[in-house]
């Protein structure tokens, strides 16, 4: 099976990720990915560098470095892995550099509240060692599937969830559906592709979010997206 080479990874990870960025990906081929809707089949949230932490606050003006769940993780961040992913063994932090992937794309989420983006680490933080959400509910907060990673985490954002088999659940795609070009903010889209990579090659700038728009829009109907105005009044 194809994947992203090792020093692509690694060059995302040194040269693109931000703090709070999230992450979905592809694996072309894997059993996985013929069970799950869309075109992505996962998600996952960068926490980032211990030095890339320095200065971040959290909403009550304290300092995310010095919060005890971080400090609890910080050899992890230290050795590299710095992204937050749920698998079925649990909630996790992992370094990207052992993924083995064909697709890539980094969301950012240019547009939202700076003050609450600590905030946004921290929870993901918070679910390291929790279980796997095997009933993909949305409604059990205390524990997650992958695309619920980002849905917990990021108060004030209207994620597009659906109702199945008597449960309201979010697939990856519905987290993808979120990401506007990389130029401007989009009503609706509070995330913007920075970086694309489709079928082990990295995508131009000028041509990654018409190519990203047309593979989500196959089976997740990229303009079906509920409002977000930007302005995150939930948060204030």
């Amino acid at each position: 099976m194809h994947s992203i080479s090792k020093e692509e990874l690694e060059r995302v990870k040194a040269e693109v990720l931000q703090p709070g960025d999230v992450i979905v990906e592809k694996t072309a081929g894997a059993i996985t990915d013929k069970f799950i809707p869309g075109h992505f089949g996962h998600v996952a949230v960068y926490v980032g560098r211990p030095e890339q932490l320095e200065g971040i606050l959290l909403s009550d003006g304290t300092a995310l470095l010095d919060h005890p769940i971080v400090q609890a993780r910080i050899s992890e961040l230290e050795n590299g892995a710095t992204t937050m992913e749920a698998v079925r063994p649990g909630t996790r932090l992992e370094d990207i550099t052992h993924w083995t992937i064909t697709d890539l794309a980094v969301l950012r989420p240019s547009s939202y509240p700076k003050k609450y983006l600590g905030d946004v680490i921290l929870k993901s933080l918070s679910y390291a060692g929790t279980k796997y959400d095997f009933n993909f509910d949305v409604n059990t907060e205390s524990i997650v599937v992958c695309s619920e990673l980002p849905y917990q985490t990021f108060r004030g954002i209207t994620f597009r969830i659906a109702q199945k088999a008597g449960r309201w659940t979010i697939s990856p795609d519905d987290v993808a559906v979120l990401a506007g070009p990389q130029e401007e903010d989009v009503p609706n889209r509070p995330f913007r592709l920075v970086y694309f990579n489709h079928e082990t090659k990295v995508i131009p700038e000028a041509e990654m979010f018409e190519l990203y728009r047309e593979l989500v829009d196959v089976d997740s109907n990229y303009n079906q997206v509920p409002a977000n105005d930007h302005r995150y009044s939930e948060l204030q």
